[in-house]
């Protein structure tokens, strides 16, 4: 049988022990941020891995983190409460500025990561497929997850204490 090529390229993220400035995005020398991590993707298939911790404006952050299409943020798989995602900043969408920690993109992905956003929504959804898988949604000030255009994968998700859970709206749709 024929197999589809799997190939993408992984850069890893250690919040404690990571550099912006000399990381290589190696799991011997991982980035700082994942913001940083974000800038430095080249390939459209990337899995940034995050080594648990905090990652917030104070840690470096710069909200909201936008995913590129087929770029994936996945925390330790058996750990969500262990990789925490808090912050948001806003952004334009059509006019209007929004507040989030991340926004999608089609084919992006989201895996194994608590996201609270204490002034606005967690996740962004504006168009595309992504697919969140086991993403804690805690404390988020509006919504954990907002979706105004696609088509999104939510799949072993928790929302907890957010003002409202999951939002869609306009042609949104969400399995």
């Amino acid at each position: 049988t024929d197999q589809p090529n799997r190939s993408y390229a992984v850069l890893h993220v250690n919040v404690a022990t990571g550099s912006d400035r000399q990381g290589a995005g190696s799991a011997e020398q991982p980035y700082k941020t994942i913001t940083h991590a974000l800038q430095q993707t080249t390939s459209a298939s990337t899995v940034i891995l995050l080594a648990p911790g905090h990652y917030s404006h104070e840690t470096g952050e710069q909200f909201p983190l936008r995913l590129r299409p087929g770029v994936t943020i996945q925390g330790n798989a058996g750990a969500t409460r262990d990789t925490l995602i808090v912050g948001g900043g806003e952004f334009q969408e059509r006019s209007t500025a929004l507040h989030a920690t991340i926004v999608t993109s089609d084919r992006s992905g989201l895996a194994n990561v608590l996201v609270s956003n204490p002034g606005g929504r967690g996740v962004w959804i504006t168009a595309g497929a992504p697919i969140l898988r086991r993403v804690a949604l805690v404390a988020n000030a509006a919504a954990g997850i907002q979706v105004t255009e696609g088509a999104p994968v939510i799949e072993n998700s928790f929302f907890n204490r957010n003002q409202r859970g999951l939002v869609i709206q306009g042609d949104g749709q969400a399995t």
